[in-house]
């Protein structure tokens, strides 16, 4: 029995390794192995994105100030370069003036003052780094220190830190590069697709299919975004049926149409060879059998031979099989590469890094097998996935060599002469436990070449939330092979995950937007499809909206009648509004703007005493919308630039109003003035809110400290009283709710103090949590700093879903206390004297030393 049981846990311990290093999606070398007449999702055709420059021409001009938002600039910033990832805002100082933390595109993360857009310009301010930008910061204290530091992740893979001061720590974390079998494309199945397993959207009745506009042989300076206002397509067939799209038309800084330019006429010219990328991702879809796991086995565990995988698939023949297709990662994190001492001159200081570029740490050569160059392409997330009280840092790698990076002769000699760069492509995850600064798990997805129209590429972030109620989070990311995966804590991918659709370049949206009391997936297609998904997978329901989606769909209730819409900008320039509960439009909508739409939307009300919420996006007509939810009625501002960073909300200088802040492809920032009066609630400071936030906050549900305990001043004394409100006023549908909706985990602490001023003895106090079971107005104390100080108050509410909303304030400690210590000296010597001066003249007289009293009278 006992050896039967050893051999078992023998047996689970090789498979979940197995798992954990195998490749979950099966490989896609050439379009043959893919069908897509299976698929409804793929058979579509986003069509209005199809003489979109066209239709936008007959458009009538960008309506202006109709709309009651009374919208006036305030200030214009230009920063160093075109900025491209959203900025957030912060109070980084903890000072009370709220900061924008700006990732320019090349080399620099800025920060403007909110109140003026002034930069910081102190001695480590701007931080420069050698790398690009894909990615917007987030807040973490790293070092644990008591303050929040900046995580920017570059897009040559790595994680940079960045303390308040603007210096760039020399501790970064570092994606491993992924190792892969140089012949892994050769001789594979021509149709690798499990048709047994029925995927999202599956048509057993179609005949014909279609990849709508994925090009064939597309540039490889391609990016994750295109203009939709040039986009010709044609579409040819072959021989199986299947239909594919070639090319599209973009506009270069001269105006001329190319493939191969992300530059458009209103971006600096001087930036234009920057913005090349071999991110080629036009990508139709592979089918994956759900539970398809190891499919690339892990070699150094060879006992895993006799594994059968999901399919069926037996893996007897290790050295053949999986000797041709393993794929490992590097086991390294930290940047423990240094240049040979020859080079340091060349390359510019002792990190090998040039002037202007960076350099490739040396390729670790391997017979059979290459190692792809790491990239991120987008937001990592942080949140605590297992439970263990520590944080972990969870990163969508794309993997891949740089195409113009290796076109350089002197870099194309670092790789062997006999690679053809073209034939790798890959995508996975990578969690770094952030206490540890290690590599905790990391998961490969997919696996293609860049000359097919399937590339694994993964430009979304990924998303954190709790789907199956185990109080653990899981990880949902969609890729561009199409696939939807949601991948528990520890590495492994859920019963009914993943799921196919067309090509998912935005990130996975989730909350509960039909009232049912459980969470949602919301997932959007560059074949213009949206659909709702359960926890488990299954369909609640989808809508074609005709036309490619590249950024997360938000949630609210826009027009007050307490159910969540779902908001949509899509690339043909329209604003789609459809019920949460049934996918159906909701009047007036759709909006069309003059222009594609490839920055996401916020929900925010601009308009005081009004029931709905207005709709904030930029257009690539050069206009701000601010779309009214109830009437849609809209109001522009005439910029005159692109923008592909979402429009953040917040009251930048206490005036009590609320600002909106826009960047530019141009490399300028603008914050706009409004009449509407600012509420925590109604603020959008970072793309995504709290951990995985997707919908407005305001009158829904969240949490928010009184103006009594927000109001700025300085503290004294040895606790703090802050007074805070849970609301949640979310969906009652009869059976969405019982009459409690709780709990709701609220914590309270404080950010940007060492945590040693902070302790009681041994122990350090930062903070206090307490549960609630019932909205309502809470009172808590925490301690104060001991010394003088100023810090951030931070509320973190988590609800009975494991969604996190989040609400800060600045406050100062102690400062007065010198006035104080002066009364402390004045006031002994006052008393003296007043009581001296209420006693009778003799006695006092008396009380003086001999020779201070008066000279006695003669007689």
């Amino acid at each position: 029995m006992k050896a039967r049981t050893a051999v078992w846990t023998t047996y689970c311990l090789l498979l979940c390794v197995w798992q954990l290093n195998g490749q979950v999606s099966k490989p896609i070398a050439t379009n043959d192995q893919v069908d897509v007449r299976s698929s409804k999702y793929l058979q579509r055709v986003a069509e209005d994105d199809v003489d979109n420059a066209e239709r936008h021409a007959q458009d009538e001009a960008a309506p202006q100030g109709q709309c009651g938002t009374d919208i006036a600039l305030k200030w214009m910033t230009e920063v160093s370069s075109s900025v491209y990832a959203t900025p957030i805002i912060h109070d980084l100082f903890s000072d009370g003036h709220k900061d924008i933390v700006v990732p320019s595109f090349v080399h620099y993360l800025e920060v403007l003052d909110g109140a003026d857009g002034a930069k910081a310009h102190d001695d480590l301010w701007p931080a420069f780094h050698k790398s690009d930008v894909h990615a917007s910061p987030i807040m973490v204290d790293f070092d644990y220190d008591g303050v929040l530091d900046i995580l920017l992740a570059t897009s040559n893979g790595e994680l940079l830190v960045v303390k308040d001061t603007g210096e760039i720590l020399g501790e970064k974390l570092i994606i491993p590069r992924l190792r892969v079998r140089k012949d892994w494309f050769q001789n594979l199945d021509p149709d690798p697709t499990d048709h047994t397993h029925p995927d999202l959207g599956i048509n057993p009745d179609a005949q014909d299919g279609t990849l709508g506009e994925v090009p064939l042989n597309a540039s490889d300076s391609y990016r994750r975004r295109w203009l939709s206002d040039e986009w010709p397509q044609t579409l040819t067939s072959n021989a199986k049926g299947q239909t594919h799209g070639h090319g599209r038309a973009l506009l270069q800084a001269d105006g001329a149409s190319t493939q191969g330019s992300f530059i458009t006429d209103e971006a600096k010219q001087s930036y234009k060879d920057l913005f090349s990328n071999p991110d080629n991702e036009w990508n139709a879809e592979a089918d994956s059998d759900t539970d398809d796991r190891g499919y690339l086995a892990d070699m150094d565990n060879p006992d895993t031979s006799h594994l059968i995988s999901g399919d069926g698939f037996s893996h007897d023949d290790v050295d053949d099989w999986n000797e041709k297709y393993a794929v490992h990662y590097d086991d390294h994190y930290v940047d423990d590469w240094r240049p040979p001492p020859d080079t340091i001159g060349e390359f510019g200081n002792d990190l090998g890094w040039g002037d202007e570029s960076f350099f490739e740490a040396p390729h670790e050569r391997e017979k059979g097998y290459v190692r792809l160059d790491a990239h991120i392409l987008g937001t990592p997330a942080m949140g605590d996935i297992d439970g263990d009280g520590h944080l972990e840092i969870v990163v969508a790698a794309s993997y891949y060599f740089d195409q113009d990076y290796y076109a350089d002769v002197a870099h194309k000699g670092e790789l062997e002469a006999d690679i053809d760069i073209s034939k790798y492509i890959a995508g996975g995850l990578v969690v770094f436990n952030l206490q540890t600064r290690s590599v905790k798990w990391q998961l490969h997805l997919d696996l293609s070449t860049d000359t097919t129209s399937f590339r694994a590429h993964i430009y979304g972030s990924p998303t954190l939330a709790d789907l199956n109620g185990d109080g653990k989070l899981e990880i949902i990311l969609g890729t561009s092979m199409g696939f939807v995966y949601v991948v528990d804590c520890e590495g492994r991918t859920l019963q009914g995950w993943p799921l196919q659709m067309g090509e998912v370049q935005a990130q996975m949206a989730v909350g509960d937007i039909n009232g049912d009391g459980a969470l949602e997936v919301v997932a959007v297609d560059m074949h213009g499809n949206v659909a709702v998904l359960s926890p488990d997978g299954t369909e609640l329901w989808e809508r074609h909206i005709k036309s490619s989606v590249t950024q997360v769909p938000v949630f609210g209730d826009i027009n007050g009648d307490g159910v969540l819409e779902v908001v949509i900008g899509t690339s043909s320039g329209v604003v789609v509004v459809l019920s949460g509960i049934s996918g159906r439009d909701v009047a007036p909508f759709p909006f069309r703007t003059h222009g594609s739409l490839h920055s996401q939307a916020i929900l925010v009300r601009l308009v005081d005493k009004h029931k709905g919420l207005h709709i904030v996006v930029p257009s690539n007509d050069g206009h701000l919308y601010v779309i009214d939810g109830i009437t849609g009625c809209a109001d522009t501002v005439d910029v005159g630039e692109m923008s592909y960073a979402t429009v953040l909300a917040d009251d930048l200088d206490n005036d009590g109003k609320m600002d909106l802040v826009l960047s530019t492809m141009n490399g300028n920032v603008y914050c706009f003035h409004t009449a509407a009066s600012y509420h925590p609630l109604r603020a959008w400071p970072t793309p995504v809110l709290g951990r995985s936030g997707f919908t407005a906050r305001y009158d829904w549900e969240g949490v928010y400290a009184l103006a009594s305990s927000r109001q700025p001043r300085d503290v004294r004394g040895r606790t703090l009283s802050v007074r805070f409100e849970v609301i949640d006023k979310r969906l009652r549908s009869g059976t969405a709710f019982n009459s409690s909706r709780g709990p709701y985990t609220v914590s309270v602490s404080l950010q940007g103090v060492g945590a040693a001023d902070m302790s009681i003895g041994d122990q350090p106090v930062i903070g206090i949590s307490t549960k609630y079971q019932d909205p309502g107005v809470y009172t808590v104390e925490i301690p104060c700093p001991r010394t003088r100080s100023t810090a951030t108050v931070h509320l973190e509410m988590v609800d009975s879903n494991e969604m996190v909303f989040t609400d800060s304030f600045a406050l100062s400690f102690h400062f007065q206390f010198h006035r104080l210590l002066k009364w402390l000296l004045v006031l002994p010597f006052a008393a003296c004297a007043i009581a001296v001066a209420a006693l009778p003249i003799e006695q006092a007289v008396a009380g003086l030393p001999s020779f201070m009293r008066p000279a006695a009278a003669a007689p």
